[in-house]
């Protein structure tokens, strides 16, 4: 994409010293949070404004959208809330793939600590 060089996360699993880590895709049964088997690791909620605002973000473009998600995460309840959603702008136009402005990024970085709140997660259209 435009010859640079793509940046690839570190694929960590359930950390629990670290509050963000990613989950495997997986079949997950029983109550989300509670530790037990094959449970999934924490419960997700997500306020309805989210849902609107990602939906609204997708059809202003034809070119792929993403954004962060903002809210709280509770280490003791494994609860990520999920409260609102940061629209970002894109460094490529391209329909099936998108990578963060980085002025942007710090930009509405910037705007979700200045809420109380944190990165809990991003979205994107495809």
């Amino acid at each position: 994409s435009r010859g640079r060089s793509r940046r690839h996360a570190k694929k960590k699993f359930i950390d629990a010293s670290n509050e963000l880590s990613f989950v495997p895709c997986a079949k997950y049964h029983g109550s989300p949070g509670s530790g037990e088997l094959l449970s999934q690791p924490f419960k997700v909620s997500v306020h309805s404004n989210v849902y609107a605002l990602v939906d609204l973000h997708s059809h202003l473009s034809t070119a792929e959208v993403m954004g962060f998600l903002a809210g709280t995460w509770n280490a003791e309840t494994k609860e990520i809330k999920v409260v609102a959603a940061y629209p970002g702008r894109s460094v490529l136009d391209g329909a099936t793939e998108c990578e963060m402005d980085p002025v942007t990024e710090v930009e509405v970085r910037s705007n979700i600590e200045g809420q109380g709140l944190k990165v809990v997660g991003w979205y994107h259209s495809h």
